[in-house]
């Protein structure tokens, strides 16, 4: 997804989504300091499709600290690149710490709130973690897109209505020092990142045939890459 379509996309709904600051909870809910409370409004249930990965509730166990697991249903919202909680029936947003780790077994999911750079353009927010390496990981990020409204092109076609559609699945790759950054698409770029280990990761690229673009061979890759440190 561009920036810029991405700043637009936040910026709209951030008006469709009213958020209740409320205080500090006790005991499990110590460690944060504050939860939104989502009411969302009429407006953005009107745009047809998701803006969800997946709009069910699954248990799902937060650590915001090496010490504090607390297990709660969630669901991630691509779109606001929220994780949401539920807790009494109310829905909140989960006001994310650095390297906080949602896990969900269920849909096999693992989530974390990190730095990573996307189109040379530095950010925070949600990746899912393919891999849990010492040293290289695979990481990727859901795209939801944001269509408006638009009006039929001709006498006999019919208006297209708002909707969400999917978008390109991003992919990442994290370093041994721990920065994070877009998987390069093309074979030489990507050995420009490893230059000590050049000669052993071309060798395993033509081996085994790797395409820099499917998921599981990008997931072999990286486990190999890993085993060099």
């Amino acid at each position: 997804m561009k920036p810029i379509l991405l700043f637009i996309l936040l910026i709209s709904f951030s008006g469709y989504t009213q958020v209740q600051s409320v205080g500090r909870e006790t005991s499990q809910f110590a460690s944060w300091d504050l939860t939104r409370e989502v009411k969302s409004t009429i407006k953005i249930k009107e745009v047809s499709g998701s803006a969800y990965s997946d709009e069910n509730f699954y248990d799902g166990q937060i650590r915001l600290t090496d010490s504090v697991v607390t297990v709660l249903p969630v669901r991630y919202n691509v779109v606001l690149d929220e994780l949401e909680f539920k807790k009494d029936d109310k829905v909140y947003a989960l006001v994310p710490q650095d390297y906080a780790v949602i896990k969900i077994p269920y849909i096999k999911k693992v989530y974390t709130y990190v730095n990573y750079n996307a189109e040379n353009v530095s950010k925070k927010g949600f990746l899912a973690m393919e891999t849990s390496n010492k040293n290289i990981n695979f990481y990727t990020k859901d795209v939801i897109v944001y269509v408006p409204y638009a009006d039929a092109s001709n006498a006999y076609s019919e208006p297209v209505p708002s909707h969400f559609k999917k978008g390109e699945k991003l992919l990442f790759i994290g370093l041994s020092d721990k920065s994070i950054v877009e998987m390069p698409k093309k074979n030489k770029d990507l050995l420009k990142l490893f230059p000590n280990y050049e000669k052993e990761i071309t060798a395993f690229l033509k081996t085994n045939k790797i395409s820099l673009n499917d998921e599981k061979e990008l997931l072999l890759l990286v486990n190999y890459i890993n085993t060099l440190y």
